[in-house]
């Protein structure tokens, strides 16, 4: 379970740290090597992973990226057009299947 994760509408697939992947259990050799690429024109190495994600007591495929030297949790597109979310702005809220 993680707390602070960005649902972002502009993002492809869904991101987390190294760090995370690792306490997943993650295993390098079982992902598929690529760049991840973020506003700006820099690409990064990244290890993509097939996983599932569990929100709302339902389980969503889910395409992970691993951030070697990011910080940042992103839920992506892969996940959340699945969903359906509220975003209350003012309220600084995420609702998930209102």
């Amino acid at each position: 379970m993680y707390e602070q994760v960005i649902p972002d509408t502009g993002a492809d697939a869904s991101v987390l740290p190294w760090a995370d992947c690792a306490q997943l259990a993650l295993d390098p050799s079982s992902g598929v090597p690529g760049l991840i690429g973020g506003v700006g024109t820099t690409a990064a190495p990244t290890i993509s992973f097939a996983i599932w994600a569990h929100l709302d007591g339902q389980t969503y495929p889910c395409r992970l990226q691993a951030d070697c030297t990011g910080e940042e949790r992103i839920l992506g597109r892969d996940v959340l057009n699945r969903l359906d979310i509220l975003f209350r702005g003012p309220h600084q809220e995420v609702v998930v299947n209102p």
